[in-house]
């Protein structure tokens, strides 16, 4: 059975493409579509009976809960599969967050693909952290004054932020979080109207006049031009951007003018592969199997090179840290980041908190204004759910 996969456009998941080509043996396809496109997608698949797909790429704690809740996606059938080729997974190499991300009440659904969490790309000659020999550790709360001195337009900016209608919610997070604001409360309340919340989004705004005057169209491949450009002297992409941005660099040994940090909260959200719940059980099974074969250490080993954020434990040897650059800020993201709660709502409450932060970043609205509209139309949601 030859196995079709339907993933977003990120290079951790093209990078299959050529392998599976390379490998005919592993009787596999994907499908990748535009990040912008890709939900609308993954549900119309998941809904069709059968699926036309027999694993989805889903964005751990993001959606997880609800395709869970509407009954769309299903555990991984470890029962059925070969206990050989699950111990030979090796699930305790996998890191423990990453895990976590991956399953709800002692089920597991995902197996985890790469991470994409908040990596910060600086130029230490113009920008001024602190941190010495280990990771630099950013405070959202200080970064005006920082990209201040650094910002020498036309010829090189300050700062670039991923602050697409598509990118910029979360983008957002890390600086709600150094504020002191939440984005809902432990009943799952929203409490982004709080004083410190309004703070964190009009310094984030703030940010905008240090940035190129198109930054709000700015997503992944708008940040890794400027980048590769050496056009900003800051900016924050995902860990599994970084090879695509640097890795031609560091493999042929060029200089690279940046060092990598992380926000003091970063967020991040562990890519896996599930199941579609309207597949076979038979298939369900074989394609389990085949993900936790093809899920191993050399595969892990090749996404650090064509992505950079990878999944297992070993993968962060010293010699992978002395080759990628971004590595140790890489493991220290995943030691400090954090999630939105797991909620079957969260995906509904973020298609609120997109608009909701491009039109105070934009003007169309003040953040106070735009953060009130928003509490009201999440309100609204939880009522109704």
């Amino acid at each position: 059975m030859a196995i079709r996969l339907l993933g977003p456009n990120d290079p951790a998941v093209e990078a299959l493409q050529p392998l599976l080509t390379q490998r005919p043996d592993l009787d596999a396809q994907i499908e990748i579509v535009r990040w912008e496109d890709y939900y609308t997608t993954l549900l119309e698949s998941l809904k069709s009976n059968p699926c036309p797909f027999q694993a989805i790429f889903i964005p751990g704690h993001v959606w997880l809960d609800s395709l869970i809740h509407t009954g769309l996606v299903v555990p991984l059938p470890l029962d059925e599969v070969d206990a050989a080729v699950v111990a030979g997974y090796c699930l305790d190499d996998i890191i423990p967050s990453v895990y976590a991300e991956c399953s709800r009440a002692g089920e597991w659904y995902l197996v985890p693909w790469f991470s994409d969490g908040h990596i910060c790309f600086y130029d230490s000659d113009v920008v001024n952290l602190p941190g010495g020999a280990t990771t630099p550790i950013i405070r959202p709360t200080h970064l005006t004054e920082i990209v201040k001195k650094a910002h020498h337009p036309p010829e090189r900016y300050g700062i670039a932020l991923k602050a697409a209608i598509s990118e910029i919610f979360l983008d957002w997070l890390p600086f709600l979080w150094d504020f002191g604001g939440e984005l809902l409360d432990g009943d799952l309340n929203p409490t982004f109207t709080t004083p410190q919340a309004v703070e964190s989004l009009e310094a984030y705004i703030a940010l905008k006049a240090y940035c190129p005057p198109d930054v709000h169209t700015y997503g992944n491949l708008e940040i890794g031009r400027v980048l590769k450009e050496n056009r900003v002297s800051m900016a924050t992409t995902w860990g599994g951007q970084a090879s695509a941005i640097f890795g031609s660099a560091v493999e042929s040994s060029n200089v690279v003018p940046y060092r990598a940090g992380v926000y003091a909260q970063p967020w991040n959200a562990t890519w896996g592969i599930g199941l579609p719940a309207h597949q076979p059980q038979s298939t369900r099974r074989s394609v389990a199997e085949w993900l936790l074969r093809v899920a191993d250490q050399q595969m892990d080993e090749y996404l650090l090179r064509v992505a950079g954020s990878p999944v297992r434990i070993s993968t962060y040897s010293p010699q992978n840290f002395q080759r990628y650059f971004w590595l140790p800020a890489q493991w220290e993201m995943l030691q400090r980041c954090r999630t939105l709660p797991f909620t079957h709502t969260l995906s509904d409450i973020l298609g609120v908190m997109y608009p909701t932060i491009y039109a105070a970043f934009t003007g169309e609205k003040s953040a106070r204004k735009a953060l009130a509209d928003a509490e009201v139309q999440v309100l609204q949601l939880l009522r109704n759910r």
